[in-house]
């Protein structure tokens, strides 16, 4: 590989778009040979790169038929420029949707709702997968907000093994707080439960959100849901502290000491009943 095709490749690779085109302004030949170079430059949303490198080195173009580039071209949550690499002989994948939310890629999740059915591929929002939960998770509020609008429900109507809320709940984040409270006033329940019992208070337990375990408390969770976190009692107790909670032993899953029975007084022996015979003889008094 010349100079500059070496220097134009380790400039894609870390990034520096700026450096990447210095060198193709200054006629740096394009190493065709490179096996990642052009997916180098659409993971770091250089389209113009991109066509540069490709109207120099036509053999480049096979990399935007890989997998790979079509990965990296979701990730930028970039339209064109993945409109570009399927023009190249990329393909959409399955999961398509999934990808895209989890890029946080408003216009891709907008283009793969707008298909045949995709609404139903959204899941129920009850599974860890399902898009609803997704993108709870990943904190995309406006993804979040953007499911609501195609008909994805915000809570299952039927409890599985999480809800989006849940999975919203389940971060240490600031912005979780933004997100949990949007499904909050939008009718979620603060006491809401998996199927298997869990609250929502006990998930954001987890990570020790404080700003979204006040809100849900605030909301009408209830506060000893803290001693059914899986936490130690330490974590317990600062918890508690910070959310300005007596931590009594009953909140720290201890049990009260038991009150100290009385020791009963002695029963003193009952006098023996004389017989009539053992009875001494009294002198009656002469009158």
């Amino acid at each position: 590989m010349n100079p500059d095709g070496r220097a134009l490749a380790i400039a894609l690779s870390w990034g520096r778009g700026d450096v990447a085109r210095a060198l193709l302004a200054a006629g740096a030949k394009v190493p065709a040979d490179h096996d990642s170079i052009a997916v180098d430059a659409v993971r770091g949303k250089l389209l113009d790169v991109v066509v540069e490198l490709v109207a120099r080195a036509p053999k480049l173009a096979k990399q935007l038929a890989s997998a790979e580039a079509v990965d990296a071209a979701i990730s930028t949550g970039d339209p064109v420029l993945l409109d570009y690499v399927l023009q190249h002989g990329g393909k959409l994948p399955d999961d398509l949707l999934g990808k895209a939310i989890e890029a946080g890629a408003v216009a891709l999740v907008e283009a793969a709702l707008r298909a045949p059915g995709a609404t139903k591929k959204c899941g129920r929002s009850n599974g860890y997968h399902d898009a609803m939960c997704a993108a709870a998770h990943a904190l995309h509020l406006d993804i979040v907000q953007l499911l609501a609008k195609h008909g994805v429900p915000i809570h299952p109507d039927k409890p599985g093994d999480t809800t989006p809320i849940h999975r919203a709940t389940d971060t240490s984040e600031a912005k979780a707080v933004d997100v949990v409270r949007w499904f909050l006033d939008n009718g979620v329940s603060a006491t809401a439960t998996t199927a298997n019992g869990r609250s929502v208070l006990t998930y954001a337990c987890n990570l020790c959100n404080v700003e979204v375990i006040r809100l849900l408390i605030a909301r009408g969770a209830d506060p000893d849901d803290i001693q059914r976190a899986e936490m130690n009692d330490d974590d317990r107790w600062n918890l508690l502290v910070d959310l300005d909670i007596d931590p009594a032993p009953r909140r720290l899953g201890k049990a009260k000491p038991k009150k100290a029975k009385p020791k009963p007084k002695p029963k003193s022996k009952p006098k023996a009943k004389l017989t009539k015979a053992a009875r001494p003889k009294t002198r009656r008094a002469r009158g």
